[in-house]
């Protein structure tokens, strides 16, 4: 799990999955990753489940892809819903 996720929010107050899905759709929101990059691989289970979610997509637009998961709609809701902010 993401140690700067501490700093943003009270872990004790989400569930463990919670916290990694926060971490996951905050890092797309505030930076951005590669789909092979080091975070997606730590994070490989949050980051399948997020992106099962519609919370984060490598959809640009109408049939382009790129290889960086950035948040959806749904993603930053979510976000706002955690109070987190995004980007």
């Amino acid at each position: 799990m993401i140690n700067e996720l501490e700093l943003l929010y009270s872990v004790s107050e989400l569930s463990a999955v919670d916290a990694d899905m926060v971490a996951v759709v905050h890092e797309a929101s505030k930076n951005g990753f590669g789909i092979d990059s080091d975070f997606a691989r730590e994070n490989v289970a949050a980051v399948s489940m997020a992106a099962s979610m519609a919370m984060i997509t490598t959809n640009v637009t109408k049939d382009v892809y790129s290889r960086e998961w950035r948040p959806t709609p749904t993603g930053v809701a979510f976000l706002n819903e955690m109070e987190i902010e995004e980007g």
